[in-house]
């Protein structure tokens, strides 16, 4: 199964259970990212997937701003960040639990 629309990004959901929505590659700020919109266990938020290899040398602290500079993160939204070991360094976002007002 392709996450990505290339193998660049060919990276499977953090956890089984949860499921992509959308995805699709393109440019946040000198970066190439994957966006993902992803739902699991009644929570949804978002993704900016970096590879490793093109942000190694910038603090959880330097990716949290890029990805609340962009145009997808809303003004109050907590930032998590995992190294991730399969190439990919993955920035979720825009948590919002379903069912709850």
């Amino acid at each position: 199964m392709e996450f990505g629309t290339s193998t660049r990004y060919a990276v499977p959901p953090i956890d089984p259970a949860m499921r992509i929505r959308q995805a699709k590659e393109m440019m946040v700020g000198p970066y190439g990212v994957l966006h993902q919109a992803w739902e699991w266990e009644g929570v949804g938020g978002e993704n900016l997937v970096f590879v490793t290899d093109d942000v190694a040398h910038l603090t959880d602290e330097e990716l949290r701003d890029i990805v609340r500079s962009s145009s997808f993160c809303r003004k109050r939204s907590e930032l998590t960040v995992l190294r991730d070991t399969r190439g990919c360094i993955v920035v979720s976002f825009n948590f919002l639990i379903f069912g709850h007002c």
